[in-house]
């Protein structure tokens, strides 16, 4: 049975074939309930006694369902009838990608929005767990409105974290069988496959990554970078061949060309591992900012007193990293603007009780967790860098800080406190423990570290090694009380902390400080965790709301002489208390 014009499946009504898409063909069909048009995407009857395309094909409209983004085909259902099963879609209307390419290069301006929406469409199914692995311009359609829609998630594949091996082996694959070439499974599709599934090897976001990367280069150039007479040539130029990129238009800005040649990096640990890294650069983010021609040498600059203007580097990681570096006081010309993505590994345990983020005090370096325990370890990233360096020395660290010369990073594991160059290197043991848990470090002035413990109060301790030194004392008639999240006031001795009171329900915890020269504790009135002083007279704190505020702090007398402001929202905050934030 095939569908032809006049025919129905279902409540649908069979207008006229508009081609084929992955595993089917595509009809364009009247909803007679709805009163709508559509597209049925049709598995062909040859194949639905075949039980790996039919998986395949039912598997495909999981996927679609799952995802909801205005850069992405929507799904509005599945329809059967006999041995013809069809997936209803959105219609879209407008000429194919490719159709668009065969014209010529885009200009600068409308291959950046393509490409911007495009990854969008991407972050999207990445965030959902979908892979595409099928991206090539032929699945992409422009609308008249300006709008790009991402088609064929057919041969995507769905993954979760918790599947089992067998799961796996179910999962849909690409392979290089002369059964799979006759079926069509590769060809139109080898140009814009990543190297390692052209291989046969698994693929993961980062084969989109390198397809958006190969898209790109296409919109601007009109050409293709890979092609070949066959499949296997072409596939064999995409594994051993580099991409032309002398062929860029020289209005590409240097930022945006060496991004593109990260996207297209063989080996995929080398590669950008986020389309969101592409997206920043397609709008500018990593290119430097000049300042206004306008201005004279004599012009005195505005000082940039509120906390909201005041943030010149925002990190953000899907599963709730943030990096906030703040300008620094107003004699000082201001840092350029930075705006990036760090992507630790997917075992990242970020629902653990540990805080896995710090950054040094000059803002060029980001140190954070990454692989999941027992093996996980820090590393560091330089915000001038693409890709993240392992720190030798650091198996099973959590809780970084980075010293105030940027030379070394301190951290906890197994129950004790050690340092390590932030090269890398042998530990040094800085305090022995055991700690049940160590609930933050603070790296102060004259080479002191302050820490946490979730059982007792605030510790100093040498970071050359020694004998921690009590700070606080938690009251003792509240066995819940404890201290924690210290952190050092610069040019003052004095620590703002958390007292937090843990019970059943979770964490509460309210802002305190101490003076280390009298030693004496004073609340300040503020509920929330992860307090930090920042020169310009503010603190800034995470409520358990996951709301980043802020709120003007008197250094001198330790006390709040402001209302909180709202900065950013949707931060993640754990069980214990621990935020990824600094």
């Amino acid at each position: 049975m095939s569908l032809e014009p006049g025919s129905s499946l279902g409540p649908y009504e069979s207008l006229a074939k508009i081609g084929e898409g992955g595993m089917g063909q595509v009809f364009q069909a009247r909803d007679t309930t709805l009163g709508r048009e559509v597209a049925l995407k049709v598995l062909p009857e040859a194949f639905t006694g075949d039980p790996d395309r039919l998986a395949r094909f039912e598997r495909e409209a999981r996927v679609l369902a799952s995802l909801n983004h205005p850069n992405i085909t929507a799904i509005h259902g599945v329809e059967q009838s006999g041995d013809v099963r069809a997936v209803v879609l959105e219609l879209v209307e407008g000429p194919i990608l490719a159709d668009r390419i065969e014209q010529g290069p885009m200009p600068l301006d409308e291959a950046r929005d393509v490409a911007v929406q495009i990854a969008k469409a991407l972050e999207s199914a990445h965030t959902a767990g979908v892979v595409h692995r099928d991206l090539k311009p032929a699945n992409m359609k422009l609308r008249r409105d300006g709008t790009v829609k991402v088609l064929d998630f057919g041969l995507a594949k769905a993954f979760e974290p918790g599947s089992s091996a067998a799961d796996r082996s179910a999962l849909p694959t690409v392979s290089l069988t002369a059964a799979a070439i006759q079926m069509g499974m590769v060809i139109g599709t080898a140009a814009y496959m990543a190297p390692e599934q052209a291989s046969g090897k698994p693929v993961d976001k980062r084969s989109d990554v390198w397809a958006l990367g190969v898209v790109l280069v296409e919109l601007l150039t009109g050409q293709r970078s890979f092609a070949g007479d066959d499949v296997v040539k072409t596939l064999a130029h995409v594994i051993a061949m580099e991409p032309d990129l002398s062929r860029l238009p020289g209005d590409v800005p240097p930022g945006l060309a060496v991004v593109v040649r990260r996207c297209l990096e063989k080996e995929p640990a080398q590669r950008m591992h986020e389309v969101a890294d592409l997206r920043l650069a397609l709008k500018g983010a990593f290119e430097p900012e000049l300042e206004d021609s306008s201005a004279t040498l004599a012009e005195p600059r505005r000082p940039r007193r509120s906390l909201a203007l005041a943030a010149s580097l925002v990190a953000e990681v899907a599963s709730g990293l943030f990096v906030w570096d703040v300008t620094r006081p107003e004699l000082e010309p201001p840092t350029p603007s930075v705006r990036f993505t760090i992507d630790p590994a997917e075992e990242l345990l970020l629902l653990w009780g540990d805080s896995e983020v710090a950054r040094s005090r000059d803002g060029a370096t980001v140190v954070f967790q990454t692989g999941a325990f027992p093996t996980s370890y820090l590393a560091v990233r330089a915000l001038d860098e693409l890709e993240a360096v392992p720190i030798r020395g650091t198996d099973r660290a959590v809780q970084p800080v980075v010293s105030p010369d940027g030379r070394f990073v301190a951290f906890s594991a197994d129950g004790a406190i050690y340092r390590v160059p932030l090269e890398g290197g042998t530990r040094t043991t800085v305090a022995e423990g055991p700690f049940r848990f160590v609930g933050g470090l603070s790296w102060g002035a004259g080479d002191q570290l302050f820490f946490g413990r979730s059982d007792d109060g605030l510790f100093r301790v040498d970071a050359a090694g020694g004998q921690p030194e009590r700070v606080t004392t938690p009251e003792p008639s509240n066995t819940n009380e404890h201290h924690i999240f210290p952190s050092v006031i610069p040019g003052r001795e004095a620590l703002v902390f958390v007292v937090a009171t843990t019970t059943a329900s979770g964490t509460s915890g309210r802002l305190a400080t101490v003076d280390l020269a009298s030693w004496v504790v004073s609340e300040a009135g503020l509920e929330g965790f992860h307090p930090r002083y920042l020169a310009s007279g503010h603190l800034v704190y995470v409520g358990r709301d996951g709301v980043l505020r802020g709120v003007s702090f008197d250094a001198n007398t330790l006390e709040v002489t402001g209302s909180p402001v709202s900065l950013l929202s949707d931060v993640s905050v754990k069980q214990t208390g621990m935020v990824n934030f600094d």
